[in-house]
C-alpha cells in the first residue's frame, strides 16, 4: 500500500480509516474518529487539508479536523493540486536539502497519485488556522 510505505520512509506512524473515496459527508461521525485518535495520540500540532480545497472528501476531512483538534495547539492548512489559488499561505517553513530528498523518497511511494509541484521546492507554504506555540 502506497500510504504505508510512504509512511514507513519517514518513520511514521499511520492510521487509515475505512471511508470509500469520494463518499465522505457526513461531519459528525469524522470528527468523533478524529478526536478519538487525537486524544490517544496527543499531538502538538496537526496539519490539515484547506478549508478551501475543490475536492469534496478534502473540505469534509478539513472541517472535521478542525473541530476534532480544537484542543490542540497548532493548526496548520496545506495545499493539495485541488487547492484554489484564493489560499493565502501565511507560514512558510524552509526546507534542507536532505528535507527535500526525504520528502522525494517518500512521494515516490505515491505513483496512483498525480504530484504536482510548483514554486521554491525547498519551501512549504501553509494557513495557519491556530497556532498558541
Amino acid at each position: 500500500m502506497e500510504a504505508q510505505r510512504a509512511a514507513s520512509e519517514l518513520g511514521a506512524d499511520l492510521t487509515l480509516l475505512s471511508y470509500p473515496d469520494t463518499k465522505l459527508r457526513t461531519v459528525a461521525e469524522l470528527v468523533r474518529v478524529i478526536d478519538g485518535l487525537a486524544s490517544r495520540i496527543k499531538p502538538e500540532s496537526v496539519f490539515i487539508h484547506s478549508s478551501l480545497d475543490l475536492n469534496e472528501d478534502h473540505q469534509v476531512a478539513s472541517r472535521a479536523s478542525q473541530i476534532a483538534c480544537r484542543r490542540i495547539s497548532n493548526i496548520y492548512e496545506y495545499t493539495t493540486p485541488e487547492t484554489p489559488p484564493s489560499f493565502a499561505a501565511n507560514l512558510y517553513v524552509k526546507l534542507s536539502k536532505a528535507d527535500v530528498q526525504m520528502k522525494a523518497k517518500a512521494l515516490k511511494h505515491y505513483s496512483s497519485q498525480s504530484v504536482k509541484t510548483g514554486g521554491n521546492r525547498y519551501v512549504e507554504s501553509y494557513r495557519v488556522v491556530k497556532q498558541t506555540q
